[in-house]
């Protein structure tokens, strides 16, 4: 390239016989040309480069924008737990003749021992019986997969709607000492009931948890985790969650359903009930049965 430009501005060159210093004159006015032609060159790229660039930046901006709205702000996952070994069953008939012997065969002598309560309720589980509101806790884990963070700042139970309880016999594995509890519960009693503090131990139960609380998801934060549950004595409910959540854009509700896309149920315990059997560990083990009218039968030797 230096040599054309030098043939350029130089035609005769070293052909004319001007000498050593006409031949350096050639290719200092070929580097020099070849050096200008380059810095226009560079320049005009970057002249050019520079709104391409932006361009570029901002259209990729204006994707992965579209893409965190597509995005859900958080996805929850929902499993029903284990009811312990101290739950309270319904069934909504009464149980045959068959039932109930076969229910006194696995009401287990030995106090210490779990295995016939286990067996109890999984024959119960067959009979079509489900745990009461009390005995039903939900592990609820959040995942986000936004880049930016967001934070769960409120939870509050909306009801979808509520019944009559049509439970009419009730099995109470009684309890002999404290059980797991969730970490919040929902009194379906109130209007837009707050979580609350489940937590007996701490002196805090009752109190609205996220007011000192909060779940901070996305950007890389671990997945929050909650075990719920809801108290509702009186009615049969289906209930839904609804979180409320906050990000630089605002503060914004979404509503968490039971894993079956479903709302969550809170069962009730009437008071024109059948039959109340409760499980008594002691003397050998045997079932109590009461109505409503409180007279009882069932005793040691039964």
């Amino acid at each position: 390239m230096i040599d054309y430009v030098a043939d350029v501005v130089d035609p005769d060159g070293v052909d004319s016989g001007r000498g050593h210093g006409r031949i350096a004159a050639r290719w200092a006015y070929g580097i020099g040309v070849a050096g200008a032609a380059l810095l226009i060159s560079g320049v005009v790229n970057i002249w050019f480069a520079g709104p391409t660039t932006r361009a570029e930046k901002a259209t990729e901006k204006r994707i992965e924008d579209t893409e965190q709205k597509n995005t859900p702000a958080f996805t929850a996952r929902i499993k029903q737990e284990d009811p312990g070994d101290f739950p309270l069953y319904v069934l909504d008939r009464p149980l045959s003749e068959t039932e109930k012997k076969k229910l006194h065969l696995l009401v287990g002598g030995n106090r210490h021992s779990l295995a016939e309560p286990r067996a109890a309720q999984r024959y119960l589980r067959r009979l079509g019986a489900v745990t009461d509101s009390r005995s039903t806790a939900y592990s609820i884990a959040l995942f986000s997969e936004r880049k930016s963070v967001l934070s769960i700042t409120d939870m509050h139970a909306k009801i979808i709607k509520c019944r009559k309880p049509q439970a009419v016999t009730i099995i109470d594995f009684i309890s002999q000492g404290n059980s797991g509890v969730s970490s919040v519960y929902f009194d379906l009693a109130e209007v837009n009931g707050p979580a609350r503090v489940s937590d007996v131990d701490g002196g805090r139960r009752g109190e609205p948890y996220f007011t000192s609380m909060k779940i901070d998801l996305g950007e890389g934060e671990a997945p929050g985790a909650l075990r719920v549950s809801a108290e509702s004595y009186k009615e049969t409910c289906e209930w839904v969650i609804v979180a409320e959540y906050r990000n630089s854009q605002g503060v914004f509700k979404a509503e968490i359903k039971n894993s079956n896309n479903k709302p969550f149920v809170a069962v009730g315990i009437p008071k024109n009930y059948k039959e109340w059997w409760t499980r008594i560990p002691y003397e050998g083990g045997y079932w109590q049965i009461c109505n409503p009218a409180e007279k009882c039968t069932g005793g040691p030797n039964r």
